[in-house]
């Protein structure tokens, strides 16, 4: 090693001398990037996961209403005759639509 490469490391090391310097401030400017960077990351997925109480709640009855409109599907596909199926299948399409409207709703009164 140089004595040129002793001092550089000694003033590092001792937080010294122009090396010293140049490393602390480049250091310090890479955190401060990044803080920022991770504060702006963070305030961008808080504002996407806001929803209201009036928003949730529409959301559970609309996945409630979807699950009932799936199981009448699947009844339908269980039907023996074609006129229990058609009935089955009528009421699985209003619950859809039932589901639709109820989660436009809270969307709508959420606003």
């Amino acid at each position: 090693m140089t004595p040129q490469e002793r001092t550089l490391l000694r003033q590092l090391r001792d937080g010294d001398g122009p090396a010293a310097n140049f490393g602390l401030l480049g250091s310090t400017r890479m955190k401060k990037i990044v803080l920022v960077a991770a504060a702006a990351g963070l305030l961008s997925l808080t504002a996407c996961g806001s929803n209201t109480p009036a928003e949730n709640a529409a959301d559970a009855q609309a996945d409630n209403l979807e699950m009932m409109a799936d199981n009448m599907e699947d009844m339908a596909d269980n039907a023996t005759t074609e006129a229990s199926e058609a009935a089955l299948e009528n009421q699985a399409d209003n619950l859809h639509e039932a589901a639709d409207n109820v989660e436009d709703a809270g969307v709508a009164n959420a606003m």
